[in-house]
């Protein structure tokens, strides 16, 4: 028997951060823009990215994970920003910035 959960984006994320080990949950903008190289802030950031996106997606909001496929990827500027607000907001969870960019620029 399958559950069909319309749980909102933010809250499946959230849920899904409470559940990690302490460290992983608590991964910081500042951590991100200071402590990782180029290539692995590409990997976490595009990898967090997608793990947003497809909550949207499977939580039945596909045209806001299309948006934010195309905002991230697509000439959007989404790198750019995303680093941009990084830098300014080094004391918040990194996975909320991803969240409200997209809800931004997703609405």
């Amino acid at each position: 028997m399958r559950m069909n959960l319309t749980l909102p984006a933010a809250a499946i994320v959230a849920a899904g951060l409470l559940a990690l080990p302490s460290p992983a949950a608590a991964i910081s903008a500042g951590d991100v823009v200071d402590k990782m190289g180029a290539k692995e802030q590409y990997g976490y950031i595009t990898g967090a990215v997608d793990m947003v996106l497809f909550l949207y997606s499977k939580n039945g909001q596909g045209e806001k994970a299309e948006c934010g496929l195309n905002w991230f990827y697509n000439g959007g500027g989404g790198p750019k920003e995303v680093i941009e607000v990084f830098h300014n907001y080094k004391d918040k969870p990194a996975i909320g910035l991803l969240y409200v960019l997209i809800e931004r620029h997703c609405k």
